[in-house]
């Protein structure tokens, strides 16, 4: 055995495996004595050998259960003893060296109790035992006055052989201690990740500082009162009942906790760097009874230098070389309690893996390194590549990391041609995604679960409405729109996960759940509301578009790898995030929070905006790859035209080859199908619908417009057949479109199904465009073939109708009449009516009118100035009709002179020590609104 000094992704990365033949190709084993301590050892197993029954066997006698995997480069056998104790552990080491017989090293994973001082250091609850002697401290002579273990208890029968002993001595070094704690840190979070992915029971989470609690030593565990059936409260006496209970149940004073320094200082940490554990290497005393016994826990650590206490290291010391790694779980004391288990599980099972990264065994028979021909012939399942290999560069193994760089543009053969070798970026994007949620509180994990769709194509307006409206109760502007774009980029690459990679399935709901709660978290915090969406809405400009890189998306892994890539780095930032959001509020932020929080982000956009430059080099390089086949393919069709037989036989002598061109032939045919529905589309409407609805949500105050839908004549038209046109006339300023804007959000709140649609549109007279009827209409049918169950089939209703869209506006009637029967409810919300000309308005309102005379099922809101109501009325006589006056927009003008005098005071913009004078400057203002509320609101 020798100690590796290479980091152990780069000894991994580079080389492939293959699954051993025989029980002798096993030379390690992991033995655990609990269930979960056996559950947390299977997370670290990067390749299961005996998937699908294909079992190694075991020998006659042997009644042992075996599991056979892969960690890193070593084949190892998994073992759950079946019960606890050295007479469980003896018997069936026994078995196992019997079926296993050139194993050269056992490692005995799982919980202890800790003693709280090793030497000079504090060790504490998830703190990792490695064994390096074993002391069988029930094995002895009891004499009258007290008991003396054996000296062979030091087991000095059978001393650790060279392997291990060079192995620990590595270990024990600074250099080896440093090495070993941020490997095992590295795995742990790896392990916690993938229980949660696995749906296990436990998800082996770190409980957290609080409940790290070591009593003094000669403080009992014990009722302090008397109830019924305690046998303990006057006398010193074994109670089964106070063992049951819990320390909070007995009240257990904690002003008799011991006060610790390391301890303390936890409490500054972030999560991830807290629940790193401390490693410690001596003896460890092993017996056949649970210590649970302060004051004799110290006297028989202090008599034999003891660092944990545990119950099967005896009977394994003598069967076969090994190594005893605990996580300590309680003190070893009466208060002890298994909150911490799981955790101490896991924090042993990593210690483990990041051990045998160090541990190698001379001549390796499994191990060999592929050549480029072998990986572009061989199919690899995608826990080969996620554990064993890097994503593929151009012909070459990158290593396996979180990084990736600039592409090289030079080389055409890309990873897209490399179909047979998946990219492991994926489950790069699902490990952080897994990681996130270790951030969570119980409650958001349950929200978490609760919110995991693959979202449609309205998720994004819905969700963004749904947030103004949980934080109407908010001062100030809306916020939610401000994340609009970094959601729409989110749900846009999730679908487009969900729709290419069948074999990431998952991936998909888990990105847009994880960001949804992002969002949710962040407007719930009162302290970082602000600053956060400020910083979402910057993040914004980084993220990818759809529309740039959809048609090439399903034939460039280069470009998967870059978007997932992108998308990870995102997470990690949103973990950070919420991290962020969930602290207290520090007084120094009050005065610029922007700038406190901006240097406190700063890393993670400069790392989005990295992995952003990459995302366009990958498209970038995706689109000449495209342009190459291309050209390529229409070559070789102009010499098979003349020499058709000819080309034949040479593919045919060149099958490989000739599934290269079918497969660019592929790749080309779904770009181009692609191209040509996006053509369809856009020849219909490319026309920008949405910025106005975000620039107006963005600009209304909180808690305003609320009227409206209290309103008799709203009320009529949500839910009367006999009202299909809600008319809201005013004057200049008097808010109307952001009125609207609040409008459509009720809608999506409120309205939203997969049958129901609902469509807009804000006419400016700014926009030279939005005056148009046939722009107005043609996007409205355009936001209707967006949505899922319709889009498919645009090819179909737009070649139909395409030849005619030259006739006029009544193919577009057709169309519209066509479409919206596709719905159960279709509500179409228009603003601004009276900035179009009486023409274009006549247009306008004859096709709406078509519709609802041949669709009952649809529903107008439209708006405009007073000087155009007359119109509408003799258009649609069962209209309602709103008025927005000066006692509709009175309360609101109050609402939001309340709260920005409030925010100019805070700011200190506004300066005025005189109570009356604030009052005086607020009545001014509103009484000066004279009802124009949109000067306020804007």
């Amino acid at each position: 055995m020798s100690v590796s000094s290479a980091s152990p992704a780069s000894s991994d990365s580079e080389s492939t495996y293959h699954r051993p033949s025989h029980r002798k190709d096993f030379q390690i084993a992991i033995i655990c004595a609990l269930s979960l301590e056996y559950d947390a050892a299977t997370l670290i197993v990067d390749e299961f050998w005996d998937q699908d029954g294909k079992q190694y066997g075991r020998t006659s006698g042997d009644t042992n259960i075996y599991r056979n995997g892969r960690i890193g480069m070593h084949n190892v056998v998994l073992m759950l003893l079946p019960n606890m104790g050295k007479a469980a552990v003896a018997g069936s080491a026994a078995s196992l060296r019997t079926s296993y017989s050139n194993l050269r090293i056992a490692f005995l994973v799982g919980v202890c109790g800790g003693v709280p001082t090793v030497g000079a250091h504090e060790a504490l609850l998830g703190d990792v035992a490695i064994g390096e002697a074993i002391i069988q401290y029930d094995y002895g002579r009891q004499y009258s006055e007290e008991f003396i273990p054996k000296e062979t208890a030091v087991a000095t029968q059978s001393l650790p052989n060279k392997d291990i002993r060079t192995l620990l001595a590595y270990f024990k070094s600074d250099t080896g201690m440093t090495d070993l704690r941020q490997n095992t840190a590295r795995h742990l979070k790896a392990l916690q990740g993938a229980a949660i992915q696995k749906g296990y029971q436990y998800s082996y989470r770190y409980p957290g500082f609080a409940e790290d609690k070591l009593f003094v030593a000669t403080y009992r565990h014990k009722h302090r009162g008397g109830p019924s059936g305690s046998s303990c409260c006057e006398t010193e006496s074994y109670c089964d009942n106070a063992a049951q209970s819990s320390c909070f149940e007995l009240g257990c004073d904690e002003k008799n906790l011991v006060q610790r320094q390391r301890l303390e200082r936890k409490r500054y940490l972030s999560w991830e760097e807290a629940q790193c554990p401390n490693i410690f290497i001596g003896r460890v005393a092993s017996a056949d009874t649970v210590m649970k016994s302060g004051d004799r826990r110290d006297q028989i650590a202090k008599q034999y230098n003891i660092i944990a206490f545990e119950m099967e290291g005896a009977g394994l010391w003598d069967e076969c070389p090994c190594i005893v790694v605990k996580g300590i779980c309680d003190y070893a004391d009466s208060h002890k309690n298994k909150i911490w288990q799981p955790f101490a599980a896991a924090t042993a099972a990593a210690a483990v893996k990041a051990m045998l990264a160090r541990y190698t065994i001379a001549d390796h028979p499994q191990l060999s390194t592929p050549s480029t021909s072998e990986i572009r012939n061989c199919t690899y399942s995608d826990d080969h590549i996620s554990m064993a290999l890097g994503s593929v560069q151009h012909g070459q193994i990158v290593p396996a990391s979180h990084e990736i760089g600039p592409y090289n543009s030079q080389n055409p053969s890309s990873p897209s041609t490399l179909g047979t070798v998946k990219s492991n970026r994926a489950q790069a994007l699902r490990d952080i995604l897994f990681n996130f949620q270790r951030a969570l509180t119980d409650d958001q994990q349950r929200e978490l679960r609760s919110i995991k769709i693959v979202p449609d194509t309205t998720a994004v307006l819905v969700f963004t409405a749904e947030l103004d409206s949980l934080n109407r109760n908010r001062k100030g502007r809306s916020i939610a729109s401000r994340l609009h774009s970094i959601l729409q980029s989110v749900r846009d690459f999730s679908t487009s996960v969900e729709a290419v990679d069948s074999t990431h399935s998952g991936v998909a709901s888990m990105l847009w759940g994880t960001v949804k709660l992002t969002m949710l978290v962040t407007v719930k915090s009162v302290a970082y509301d602000e600053v956060l969406s400020k910083f979402f809405m910057d993040l914004g400009r980084f993220c990818p578009q759809w529309t740039d890189y959809q048609i090439f998306y399903s034939s460039s892994l280069q470009l998967q790898d870059a978007l997932y890539d992108f998308y990870a780095s995102l997470i990690r930032c949103f973990k950070r995030a919420v991290e962020t959001a969930q602290r207290s509020w520090p007084g120094y932020l009050f005065n610029s929070p922007r700038g406190s929080l901006d240097i406190g982000f700063q890393q993670d956009a400069e790392d989005i905006g990295r992995r952003s430059k990459y995302v366009k080099e990958a498209l970038s390089l995706a689109k000449s790859e495209a342009h190459h086949q291309n050209q390529h393919l229409q070559s070789i069709k102009m010499r098979s035209n003349s020499k058709k037989e000819k080309q034949a036989k040479v593919f045919r002598r060149k099958g490989d080859r000739h599934d290269k061109m079918e497969s660019w032939q592929a790749q080309n045919d779904e770009r181009q199908a692609k191209e040509r529905k996006q053509r369809l589309l856009d020849s219909l409407s490319t026309h920008d619908y949405l910025t106005p609805f975000k620039q107006s949500c963005r600009k209304r105050y909180s808690g305003t417009l609320e009227w409206l839908f209290h309103m008799h004549e709203f009320y009529m038209w949500i839910n009367s057949p006999d009202v299909p046109l809600l008319w809201c006339s005013g004057k200049i300023g008097s808010g109307k479109t952001i009125l609207t804007a609040s409008v459509i959000e009720k809608l999506l709140t409120e309205k939203r199904s997969p049958d129901v649609f609902i469509g807009f549109f804000f006419i400016r007279f700014d926009d030279r465009q939005s005056l148009n009827a046939e722009v107005i209409l043609k996007s409205i049918v355009r936001q209707m073939l967006n949505v899922s169950n319709i889009y498919e089939r645009v090819e179909t209703l737009l070649d139909n109708v395409q030849l005619n869209f030259a006739s006029g506006l009544s193919e577009i009637a057709k169309l519209l009449q066509s479409i919206a029967a596709e719905f159960k409810k279709v509500y179409i919300v228009i603003d601004g009516l009276d900035e179009c000309t009486k023409s274009e308005r006549h247009d306008l309102l004859e096709i709406l009118h078509s519709v609802l005379k041949v669709r009952s099922n649809t529903k107008l809101f439209l708006t405009g100035r007073d000087s155009v109501s007359r119109e509408v009325q003799i258009k649609f006589p069962t209209l309602k009709h709103i008025t927005m006056d000066c006692s509709s927009a009175q309360s609101d003008i109050a609402t939001y002179v309340e709260g920005i005098v409030q925010e100019k005071l805070k700011t200190e913009e506004l300066i005025a020590g005189d109570p009356d004078l604030i009052e005086d400057i607020k009545k001014a203002l509103s009484d000066g609104a004279n009802g124009f509320s949109g000067l306020y609101f804007k």
